[in-house]
């Protein structure tokens, strides 16, 4: 199939749009994972790593969680009450800014991460990354101890060596302190910056360096370029009705993703009044992509081009030429909408982009009024250095000036340009001390290393990118003695004090502020004024890149292979290309064909004489002579998860920092070359394919599964979602209906806003950490057995070249009329009376009867025991990542969503033990999914409360339910998505629109 012939059928995947023999094995087999395969070494070593900690950590003698006796607790701490989680308000970080968030403790164990409705940034909601940190925090392979490596040995030391080290460091403050380096995170945290400061005037002649890999800096250049100013751009969507994303995915990138997904998603739907219109100029296609109205695949190198001529189009001048199809089309559009929309408008630019092209941005927003309306300009912090002071730090090394050296945090021997050697310089150091969370790449590298303490085991703070100050409090002891980055520094300078005695400083809060700030997790009142800003004269921008660019972005959710060992976001799906356990280098397709390349085959990538083969992905709406390649894989010291050579625990992935020179950090000029040799991705998007007979079947059905409309078809007809036809009419059923016949108190139900849903994942994770989901890994979820409880299905609609996106949960529906119920022989899946579709673990004898008889295909089965290894002895911090709340499950037992039924009986407990009543007030339970949306497009409640949000959601226009003609009757609604076309391209996109699941 040519990959912009116009086809009406729809396709999940490029094995499908092929129609591959991989795709035609998989529909023969649509339960996929029957057939045991034969394991090989590797494959079967990498299951139990995954499974639960190594073989040496059975004998791990450093834990602090000592044997307990079974006795009753009778030293008891006041308001303590066993077994029942209290919440506490802490921060975690987010690119050096601080996010606010709410951590369920139980009996002092932090299980379960929220979002801390009062802070500026997250509004309760929380990301993928903050749900994954309980799991980073029990991580087995978190480093112990404190190493000194000695002649390529490695050897234990106690924390009074580690002490003897930082003390002679600090002996050389004052004169003598040039040959000390310090190499840190950029941060905003007020005890961090303090702390600096203190350091460089201890040691004056010192070198201070912050760097990270996906430090966002052109940013704050381009406003300097601008307006002169170190300034940073914050911006605000709720009043915003046009909103133009140049190369920049903001709904999920950047510290305030959470909140401008919030206030973006509150004006997408129709029945709030306006809608906003958004637009996406990208390479590659984005979760904003996804989600916006128009989108345009333009190469990175050529964002400058289309700033140049958006502009000549606002003002009636002359627009360069593009290479991209469409793009005057759209550029007319998009000027006519900011001119009609001046003060309502605001355009963003993506850090990947040059100074240069985000000054002009920011011109163009003070031009189009969107200043102090839609986007605002505050101090810039959480600054790195640059990349001319991490050159001049590495020659300083190379040269043999640099003596000691601390390094707090990041993986810089790992994530440095590769044309610096950053790992070769630091041999030619002489004492090298390293504080981190891993015995990584670059503390193997180190004289001395030292365990840091997690964010949830320590006193920390942090700034919000408006400046709004909060306070991280600790809510476990350090596990394995870790330190903090103030902590070590106040011993370099001499005034060694503890993590809370630093903050509580900086803060300079009294005892009631201080209990204040704790409890609400902010500083009132501490948020900055925005500054005032008259634009410069501004530069040329440069030309577009000749020949094929290479883009380096951070990963969806490893980001810059901070988070690479951590299995619940390993197996997370990419929400566009679906893949998981692996990055690869994503092409279009008109690219693919012109350069010989296929899909899965392997492709050799040159950067400046560097050279690394990597997967080819051939991806739909990417834009051509464009690659775009993510960071964050190739861990060679991540851990048993991510990649450990020390215990021939393969590497997961490629590793892009091989490619990335000092010169191009962002967008490089590449070659590529083809290869014979393939490599196999591990997606989720064929999964469940079925024969043809079912091909055929589900064809006819998917219009009616994602619904979606334009705000004029809507107004026209507000009802359009419920035109299907119904099959059982109004006949009655066979099957009897218990829940018409029972007098209960509740009927829970959910409803789910695709007009809402960006997909960015959040309520899978959320739904693992709170469900005690299991990670299966890569050769399982090639298998097609991975566990998640709520997937999110990506539909494509139009041809390959550019199709639309569209992204739907499907989790359990609780069936009123569940097939599943009607053919388990030992009645393992029930139906309460409140209308939940019930698991009883116990009885389940693993029949898989009822998978096959689900038209959702939601429910999961444990091939393996996944939690064996956490009975092992030393092997207690495996248990206590666990949710008490929920069972932990045992190979050969089904398991799928139950709506969270421990927080709805923890609930009703409550309830009754405080009003002696059944009522349960709207909106005090709270799915996990729904708690962690940050686009409020989940919502779970009673369908008998009248005043209900679920009731009222599932009573309108644009509400409907799936396979309803299956008379399954599902408790879960869906609200179709209505788009904000600009009219002009509304008739030109219907004129090529085909329909497609990718």
């Amino acid at each position: 199939m040519k990959r912009s012939e116009s086809t009406k059928r729809y396709w999940r995947s490029i094995h499908d749009l092929e129609q591959t023999p991989e795709f035609a094995a998989a529909q023969n087999n649509e339960f996929a994972g029957q057939i045991d395969q034969e394991w090989t070494t590797t494959s079967r070593r990498r299951f139990i790593q995954l499974m639960g900690a190594s073989v040496a950590l059975a004998t791990a003698t450093s834990c602090r969680w000592q044997e307990e006796k079974l006795l009753p607790l009778n030293d008891r701490n006041p308001g303590l009450t066993p077994g029942t989680p209290k919440n506490f308000s802490s921060i975690l970080d987010s690119d050096g800014f601080a996010v606010g968030v709410k951590v369920t403790s139980f009996d002092g164990r932090p299980t379960k991460i929220e979002g801390n409705p009062l802070h500026p940034e997250s509004l309760g909601a929380t990301s993928t990354f903050a749900q994954a940190a309980t799991l980073g925090l029990y991580d087995p392979d978190r480093s112990r101890t404190v190493i000194h490596h000695d002649e390529s040995n490695a050897v234990d030391k106690t924390a009074a060596d580690f002490a003897a080290v930082t003390a002679g460091i600090a002996a050389k403050k004052g004169a003598g302190s040039g040959a000390v380096a310090v190499l840190a995170e950029p941060s905003a945290s007020p005890s961090m910056l303090r702390m600096k400061e203190s350091f460089l005037k201890a040691f004056p002649q010192a070198t201070w360096v912050d760097y990270s890999p996906i430090a966002r800096d052109n940013e704050v250049a381009g406003s300097k370029i601008a307006f002169g100013l170190n300034a940073r751009p914050y911006y605000r969507m709720s009043d915003a009705k046009i909103i133009v994303a140049l190369d920049d995915d903001f709904l999920y990138e950047g510290p305030s993703a959470l909140r401008l997904m919030r206030e973006v998603t509150a004006r997408r739907k129709p029945e709030a009044g306006w809608m906003n219109r958004i637009y996406s100029i990208e390479a590659n296609y984005s979760l904003s992509g996804g989600f916006a109205d128009h989108r345009l695949p333009l190469r990175s190198s050529e964002i400058g081009a289309f700033v140049k001529a958006l502009r000549a189009k606002i003002s009636g001048g002359t627009a360069p030429t593009l290479s991209a199809k469409h793009a005057d089309e759209m550029l007319t559009a998009i000027a006519s909408d900011l001119k009609a929309n001046n003060g309502e408008c605001v355009i963003t630019c993506g850090p990947g982009q040059p100074a240069e092209v985000h000054a002009h941005v920011a011109a163009l927003n003070v031009e189009l009024g969107a200043k102090g309306k839609t986007v605002d300009y505050f101090k810039a912090q959480a600054n790195g250095s640059g990349i001319d002071a991490v050159k001049d730090l590495v020659a300083k090394m190379n040269a043999g000036t640099i003596t000691d050296m601390v390094i707090l945090g990041g993986n810089p021997v790992y994530d440095m340009p590769a044309d610096l050697d950053f790992g070769g310089a630091l041999d030619k150091v002489t004492n090298s001390v390293r504080l981190g969370l891993y015995l990584d790449e670059t503390s193997t590298k180190c004289t001395w290393h030292a365990p840091q303490a997690h964010e949830l085991e320590i006193w920390t703070d942090g700034a919000a990118p408006e400046g709004t100050v909060s306070i991280g409090q600790p809510l476990i002891n350090p596990l394995w003695d870790g330190l903090g980055t103030t902590e070590i520094l106040a011993r370099l300078i001499g005034a060694a004090q503890s993590s809370q005695e630093i903050v509580k400083q900086t803060s300079g809060l009294g005892s009631t502020a201080w209990r204040k700030a704790l409890h609400d997790g902010i500083i009132a009142g501490s948020g900055a004024k925005p500054y005032r800003v008259k634009v410069k004269e501004l530069p040329e921008l440069a030309t577009p890149m000749e020949g094929l660019e290479l883009r380096f972005i951070p990963h969806f959710v490893l980001r810059d292979g901070r988070y690479a060992n951590l299995g619940w976001l390993q197996e997370l799906p990419d929400p566009m290309t679906k893949l998981t356990w692996d990055n690869a280098a994503l092409i279009s397709f008109a690219t693919a064909e012109r350069l010989g390349v296929k899909h899965e085959s392997l492709v050799e990538l040159t950067v400046g004489g560097r050279k690394l083969e990597v997967a080819a992905y051939l991806m739909p709406g990417h834009a051509d002579d464009s690659i775009t390649l993510a960071l964050g894989f190739g861990r060679t010291d991540g851990g048993h998860v991510a990649g450990l050579n020390d215990d021939d625990v393969e590497t997961v992935g490629f590793d892009s920092y091989k490619l990335r020179g000092s010169d191009a950090m962002d967008v490089a000029a590449v070659s590529l070359t083809a290869t014979n040799k393939s490599y196999r991705l591990a997606t989720t998007q064929d999964h469940f394919a079925m024969d043809a007979i079912g091909t055929e079947g589900s064809q006819s059905r998917l219009p009616n599964l994602v619904k979606e409309n334009t705000l004029d078809g809507y107004e026209h007809d507000s009802t359009f979602a419920k035109h299907a036809a119904d099959f059982w009419g109004d006949e009655t059923t066979l099957w009897q209906e218990l829940d018409s016949q029972k007098d209960t108190n509740h009927k829970w139900g959910m409803a789910i806003d695709l007009s809402s849903c960006t997909g960015c994942g959040s309520c899978t994770i959320a739904c693992q950490s709170e469900n005690n989901i299991s990670v299966v890994g890569k050769e399982q979820v090639l298998r097609g057995r991975e566990m998640a409880w709520i997937r999110l299905d990506r539909y494509f609609l139009g041809d390959a070249e550019n199709p639309k996106a569209i992204n739907q949960p499907i989790n359990c529906a609780h069936c009123e009329l569940a097939p599943c119920e009607s053919v388990c022989p030992v009645a393992a899946t029930t139906h309460s009376e409140e209308g939940l579709n019930d698991m009883v673990y116990n009885r389940c004898i693993g029949t898989r009867y009822c998978a096959n008889n689900c038209p959702y295909k939601v429910r999961r089965f444990n091939y393996f025991n996944h939690n064996k290894d956490a009975a092992l002895p030393g092997n207690e911090v495996l248990k206590m990542a666990a949710n008490p709340d929920v069972t932990v499950r045992d190979r050969g037992v089904m398991e799928k969503c139950t709506f969270c039924v421990q927080r709805i009986e923890r609930t009703r407990i409550e309830s009754r033990n405080e009003n002696r009543d059944t009522f349960i007030e709207d909106g005090a339970i709270k799915t996990a999914c729904e708690q962690a949306c940050p686009a409020d497009a989940i919502v779970f409640g009673d369908l008998l409360d009248e005043d209900s949000r679920v009731l009222k959601a599932q009573s309108q226009d644009r509400a409907y339910k799936l396979l309803v003609e299956l008379n399954n009757k599902p408790r879960i609604s869906f609200l179709a998505r209505i788009r904000n076309p600009h009219p002009s391209l509304e008739a030109h996109e219907a004129a090529e629109e085909v329909v497609s699941h990718g």
